[in-house]
């Protein structure tokens, strides 16, 4: 059965514009660029040891630092963001 995403913390305010889902992990993309995740915690940018059942931010310093992220995707234990200028972090 679903259940809501909890939205009054990371994601509090804001517009969400592109999801995506793994068969461990969850992923959004905001309007602002900022990106979440929760669910097993050695997907993209979140390094916490465990895991999350709430929205995390994703750490954007690293190959993200500076860049625009357009689109995120999501395979069975992994995540990827596709950035403005073609470049690709998983």
């Amino acid at each position: 059965m679903p259940v809501a995403v909890d939205v009054s913390g990371v994601l509090a305010s804001k517009r969400v514009v592109a999801i995506c889902a793994g068969a461990r992990n969850s992923l959004v993309l905001c309007a602002d660029g900022m990106l979440a995740a929760w669910g097993f915690a050695d997907q993209l940018g979140v390094s916490a040891p465990g895991s999350s059942s709430v929205p995390v931010l994703v750490d954007r310093t690293g190959v993200l630092a500076g860049k625009t992220v357009t689109a995120v995707a999501a395979g069975r234990s992994h995540c990827l963001a596709l950035c403005s200028d073609g470049t690709l972090a998983a």
